[in-house]
C-alpha cells in the first residue's frame, strides 16, 4: 500500500477481474431472503471476512441490508490479524481500489473521527498493510453502493474498543449525513491447525463450535460492547471482537436499540469437509 491502497487478496479471497467479481457479487445478493421486519433506521451491522466461497453469502446478507440505510458513508472497523497495530488507527492515505474501481476515503468524517479520538485514534497506513479483514468487503460496498466513501479503522481486540466506538459515534453525530458502522469479524476458529479443538474434531467439535459461537452471537445481539471482549477472551469465538466492541458502543451511542440475527452459518457448512477445521460467520444488522 501507498498513498492508494490496492487490493492485495483479490484472486485469493474473491475474484481479481471485473466482470468475474460482478457475477459472483450478484450471484451471492442474489440467493439473500432479507426478513421483512428490519429496523425503520439502520446504524450498523456486524459482517464476516473470510473469502468469499466460505463467508461471501453470509456478507451478502448484512451489506444488501444495508444498502437500504442509502448511507453517504461506511465506517468500516477490522479486525486486526498482524502485530504492529497498538491502538485503533484510521487510514490516512487515499482512495481504496478494487477490482470494480476505487472507493473514496471520507476526509471530513475521518478529520472528525481524529478530532474526536484525540489520544485514542490514531492514523496511519502501515497498520492497514497485509489485513483482509476490510479489503474483502470493499467490493461489496463499490457494486451494491457506488456513490458511498469509506472511513477504514482498525481497531485491537482491548479493553479501549468500546470508547473508541463512543468516539466515532460522536464525530457521527456531528455529521448531517447518512453514515453506517460495520465491524469485520469471523467467529469460532476450530480445528487442530488452529490450535484450538477442545471437543475433538467430526460431529461433536461442529456442534461444540456452534455452540461457541452461539454465546457470542447473544453478547453482539444484546449490543454487549463489554460482554463481546469478555466472551471472545475466554473461549475464542470472535477474531474481531475489538472492531464488533466498537461497533455495538458506537451503534448503541447513536440510538440503536435493535439487532437482527440475519444469517449464520461455518465454513463447513458452505464447504463441506471431513470436519477437523471450520471457521463460524454471522451477518447481524443494529437499528432503532
Amino acid at each position: 500500500m501507498s498513498a492508494s491502497a490496492r487490493p492485495l487478496y483479490a484472486a485469493g479471497f474473491y475474484p481479481d477481474q471485473p466482470a468475474s467479481c460482478i457475477a459472483a457479487l450478484d450471484r451471492l445478493v442474489a440467493a439473500v431472503r432479507l426478513p421483512p421486519d428490519l429496523p425503520s433506521r439502520i446504524v450498523g451491522a456486524l459482517v464476516p471476512h473470510a473469502g468469499w466461497v466460505y463467508s461471501g453469502r453470509t456478507a451478502a446478507y448484512a451489506w444488501l441490508a444495508l444498502t437500504r440505510a442509502r448511507p453517504d458513508v461506511i465506517v468500516l472497523l477490522g479486525a486486526v490479524h498482524r502485530p504492529g497495530v497498538h491502538r485503533a488507527t484510521v487510514w490516512s492515505g487515499g482512495p481504496w481500489g478494487t477490482p470494480l474501481g476505487d472507493i473514496p476515503i471520507d476526509s471530513a468524517l475521518r478529520a472528525g473521527i481524529l478530532e474526536e479520538g484525540a489520544g485514542a485514534i490514531e492514523q496511519g497506513e502501515q497498520q492497514h498493510v497485509g489485513e483482509h479483514s476490510l479489503e474483502v468487503q470493499a467490493p461489496f460496498i463499490k457494486r451494491l453502493m457506488p456513490n458511498t466513501s469509506i472511513v477504514p479503522i482498525q481497531v485491537p481486540a482491548d479493553a479501549r474498543a468500546p470508547a473508541v466506538g463512543k468516539r466515532i459515534a460522536a464525530a457521527i453525530q456531528a455529521d448531517a449525513r447518512s453514515v453506517v458502522v460495520v465491524a469485520s469479524s469471523d467467529l469460532t476458529h476450530y480445528g487442530r491447525q488452529y490450535g484450538f479443538a477442545p471437543a475433538g474434531v467430526g460431529p461433536a467439535g461442529l456442534a461444540w463450535g456452534r455452540a461457541n459461537d452461539a454465546r457470542l452471537i447473544a453478547r453482539a445481539l444484546d449490543l454487549d460492547s463489554v460482554g463481546v471482549l469478555e466472551e471472545a477472551a475466554a473461549n475464542h469465538n470472535a477474531c474481531g471482537s475489538g472492531a464488533l466492541a466498537a461497533a455495538t458502543s458506537a451503534c448503541r451511542a447513536l440510538g440503536g436499540t435493535s439487532a437482527t440475527l440475519l444469517h449464520q452459518t461455518t465454513s463447513h457448512d458452505e464447504r463441506p469437509g471431513d470436519g477437523s477445521m471450520f471457521v463460524g460467520y454471522a451477518s447481524i444488522l443494529y437499528g432503532t
